[in-house]
């Protein structure tokens, strides 16, 4: 089973707070990691909990489905993604506008 959750509400890129101080990241966020970070924060309504996504991939299996896109837009996504190798390119990462 193929499964695009999108954003999957979690507490992983809280995940420094459990790092050991001898391993803390000194490194300053990029631009880009603030511009996903201000507009994952916009999607937080559209988030599922890892719960609700597990619970629609087991029901995708039990009928026989392939592909699992809780949200939408993720099918866009994965089109562009695909896109982009079949044309040659190289998949970046995709945020909707």
């Amino acid at each position: 089973t193929l499964l695009a959750p999108w954003f999957v509400r979690t507490r992983i890129a809280d995940g420094a707070r459990n790092r050991p101080a001898e391993l803390s990241d000194a490194t300053a966020p990029t631009e880009f990691s603030r511009s996903v970070s201000a507009r994952l924060g916009a999607w937080s309504g559209t988030m599922h909990t890892a719960e609700q996504v597990a619970d629609l991939a087991l029901s995708a299996i039990e009928d026989g489905r392939f592909a699992v896109f809780p949200y939408e837009p993720s099918r866009d996504a994965v089109r562009a993604r695909i896109d982009a190798i079949l044309d040659g390119g190289i998949a970046d990462f995709y945020l909707p506008s």
